[in-house]
């Protein structure tokens, strides 16, 4: 009893339920996005379906129809409300067929008025009509693009076809505006099968007037193409060189020599001329210990020739030393060199009178002994020594260099041996003098 009135009075709840439904203002909208759409098979517009009712339930059922052009994804939609919304949507699509036309959708739910929407399905617009092929057009390049106005200069010209459809060859007409010469007035170009570009060469000389030349090249079905080359005025040639200066040099040989008042070196005196001009006077100085052969010197150049040279001498002294010479001449730049003079070794030279003497015990040879000194130092002692068959009358001895003098000598006598024959050889030393020697033969 109690599980059938409880049957009873959810039923009777349905019933009021359905009863108070259908009384309120219960509303549906579909809304189509977009409203038009390609005639195409494919193209879709999708259909919003909005359910709002007055007193929250679980959900609607909606139905869907569509009379026209087009077929959409399904046939319903649930628009769930069980989250105690009162309002809630539900998506379906919509097909274009091939057909141009008007489809009208139209959604109903028990309870609800109907609502309805529209597409518009048309048909696809025609495929635009090809483009027309690009123009056909020259072109020219220039390298160099300036060159100089010497009537010998170049400028390489490369002429390009580029075609919109194929034509092979192409007969190019050159023209030339301004100071400048082609070497040809048509060039030829081939275009490879397949490809739509081409190219030839040609090149343009320059006169002697400097401006802009302008090369164009035209051919029928062309638009025309055009280069623009400078020439200018070559630049001036640069003005001579000043001549050279005048100069003068010296060398000396040899650069060094003894102090021994004797000695030479010889000098070479060059002039080197920017401009013609002889005879040149010399000037010669001299600082050190040296003198000069003379004080000047005429220096004769060739005619054709720029250089010309003389020659003087330097004589030592007894100084050692550095002598600077110098030489001068107006006009030009002076030249110098330097010998060096040094002081000669001190030595002891010795001499036999005569050389050869019998071996009889008493014939005599006189040795005579020199000492040759660079600064005096007086005396200087000297010690003979003697290998051979014979006797000296002295073996150590001093020797005196007179005063103003380098030099000295001593004299010593050499006997023989008797039967005694053979070579004797006497040699002399001092302390810092190179020895000396000599021999007596004896026979």
């Amino acid at each position: 009893m109690t599980k059938t009135l409880a049957k009873m009075l959810v039923l009777a709840s349905l019933c009021i339920g359905a009863a108070s439904r259908a009384s309120l203002a219960n509303m549906l909208t579909i809304t189509a996005s977009p409203t038009q759409i390609n005639a195409d098979g494919v193209s879709v517009s999708n259909l919003t379906i909005q359910a709002q009712v007055d007193i929250s339930t679980w959900g609607v059922f909606v139905n869907l129809s569509g009379v026209g052009p087009g077929t959409l994804s399904q046939n319903y939609v649930y628009i769930n409300l069980s989250s105690g919304s009162l309002t809630g949507t539900g998506v379906v699509t919509l097909k274009s067929t091939t057909t141009p036309g008007t489809v009208t959708i139209t959604a109903s739910a028990y309870g609800f008025t109907n609502a309805s929407a529209q597409v518009i399905t048309v048909g696809a617009p025609p495929p635009p009509p090809p483009p027309p092929p690009p123009p056909s057009t020259l072109s020219i390049t220039a390298s160099p693009s300036q060159m100089m106005a010497d009537g010998v200069s170049q400028s390489n010209l490369t002429i390009t076809a580029q075609e919109g459809s194929y034509v092979s060859p192409v007969i190019v007409n050159l023209s030339v505006s301004g100071p400048g010469t082609l070497n040809q007035n048509t060039v030829t170009i081939v275009l490879a099968s397949g490809t739509l570009t081409g190219s030839a060469v040609a090149s343009l000389t320059s006169t002697t007037s400097p401006g802009t030349v302008t090369v164009t090249a035209s051919a029928g079905g062309f638009t025309s193409g055009s280069a623009q080359v400078t020439t200018s005025a070559p630049p001036p040639p640069p003005p001579p060189p000043p001549p050279p200066p005048n100069t003068l040099s010296m060398s000396a040989l040899p650069a060094q020599i003894q102090a021994d008042g004797s000695s030479k070196s010889y000098l070479t005196i060059t002039a080197q001329e920017g401009t013609y001009q002889s005879p040149v006077t010399v000037n010669l100085t001299e600082s050190g210990p040296g003198t000069l052969s003379q004080s000047s010197v005429l220096l004769i150049v060739s005619s054709g020739s720029l250089t010309g040279t003389a020659n003087a001498y330097l004589t030592s002294t007894l100084t050692p030393g550095t002598v600077s010479l110098q030489a001068s001449a107006s006009g030009f730049t002076s030249g110098a060199t330097q010998v060096t003079t040094v002081a000669p070794p001190k030595t002891l030279t010795l001499s036999a009178s005569p050389s050869s003497i019998a071996a009889d015990g008493k014939s005599k040879s006189v040795i005579t002994v020199t000492a040759q000194e660079t600064i005096r130092v007086s005396p200087v002692n000297v010690t003979l020594a003697l290998s051979g068959p014979g006797k000296l009358s002295d073996t150590n001895f001093n020797i005196t260099i007179p005063v103003g003098s380098l030099s000295g000598s001593h004299t010593v006598n050499f006997t023989s041996l008797k039967n005694n024959p053979g070579t004797a050889t006497i040699t002399g030393t001092a302390s810092g003098f190179v020895s000396g020697s000599t021999n007596v033969t004896t026979y």
